[in-house]
């Protein structure tokens, strides 16, 4: 369950935490200010964080449609892939194997097929599909997206610190941002933000290992799904 904070009680808990209450140092009464300075501080030490744990917290999906080309476009907010899945016939989903450099030569050719394509390779901002698949297939990327800029954020807008901890790490960190500029001495500040960052990595990481690990079930023909078991290998 996300832990989520409305910017307006961020801005003021990182003032109280920085001694900045009524003080105009920064910004005055416009709040934009610390508005950028949560978001870098969420964006570096609270989101980054729990997403390169691998845990499946902020993941999303994008429905990718295959045109004339041999690849499909990453949305343009993609951090990580998880994984690429062709949407068949009553939405039905068969997950597609990620190749490596070495054996993408294996899989290349230029010829496209009417069956959706069973391998895919991620370069650059490409996910490159073999066999090349014809136009209208559906591909369902599931994928970490890149922090979000919560700087615009209305007062009332949450933004989700995951965990106590990731809350503390995020009001300190601002805090500490917030009295360097002031050329005051933030080490307090920056040590206890670092402690709540340990503490957030070390739950991210628990809860990863206690993600389920299962065998993937695979088809040895292409298409959608077989309803025949001796199609399904491990």
């Amino acid at each position: 369950m996300p832990r989520l904070i409305d910017m307006s009680a961020l801005v003021l808990r990182s003032k109280q935490r920085a001694d900045k209450v009524g003080d105009d140092h920064i910004g005055g009464s416009d709040t934009s200010e610390w508005n950028r300075l949560i978001s870098e501080v969420w964006g570096a030490d609270v989101f980054s964080v729990v997403a390169g744990t691998g845990l499946r917290y902020f993941e999303t999906t994008a429905d990718l449609v295959s045109d004339s080309d041999a690849y499909l476009d990453e949305p343009t907010n993609c951090l990580s892939v998880i994984r690429l899945n062709y949407v068949g016939t009553g939405g039905i989903e068969s997950e597609l194997d990620e190749v490596n450099a070495y054996e993408e030569s294996f899989f290349k050719t230029s010829t496209q097929t009417a069956n959706p394509s069973r391998y895919f390779a991620l370069v650059d901002n490409r996910i490159y599909l073999y066999p090349p698949p014809a136009s209208g297939k559906t591909y369902r990327l599931t994928y970490i997206p890149q922090a979000p800029d919560v700087s615009g954020y209305a007062s009332d807008a949450c933004v989700d610190v995951v965990t106590p901890d990731g809350e503390a790490c995020l009001i300190w960190g601002v805090a500490a941002l917030a009295r360097a500029k002031a050329s005051q001495d933030a080490s307090f500040h920056m040590q206890q933000s670092e402690k709540y960052r340990e503490r957030l990595i070390g739950w991210a990481a628990e809860r990863v290992m206690a993600q389920p690990r299962r065998r993937v079930v695979r088809l040895d023909v292409p298409g959608d799904r077989s309803t025949d078991p001796a199609e399904f290998n491990w």
